[in-house]
């Protein structure tokens, strides 16, 4: 099993999520886990329909529990969804002001 697989089990990973590269620092005991998404429709956090992904917001990293004593990071930049299914919950640039889907890796997203 490679570096990748073993982490997409243990975070429970699922389609359209993957691990695109795992950076280790064996003398700083870090191990920085990068995710990203295929490129397909996700899911609007408020609604739940299947939209166009408009971008992507500025990538984010948020400290994991640790794989044995290494201190685990999670990298990923969030994407943005357009919502057509409300318009009254759309902003001025007709995007959904929650059009941030949640990478919600222990609900296996």
């Amino acid at each position: 099993m490679t570096d990748t697989k073993i982490y997409t089990a243990l975070l429970r990973l699922q389609h359209p999520w993957y691990i695109s590269h795992i950076d280790l620092d064996v003398k700083a005991e870090e191990a920085h886990v990068f995710i990203s998404h295929h490129h397909e429709q996700m899911p609007c956090p408020t609604c739940g329909e299947k939209c166009n992904v408009r971008e992507h917001g500025d990538e984010r990293m948020w400290r994991h529990m640790d794989l044995w004593q290494a201190k685990s990071y999670l990298h990923a930049a969030m994407p943005r969804t357009d919502c057509h299914r409300l318009p009254q919950a759309r902003g001025t640039d007709g995007s959904c002001p929650l059009g941030r889907t949640a990478l919600a890796i222990h609900d296996g997203i």
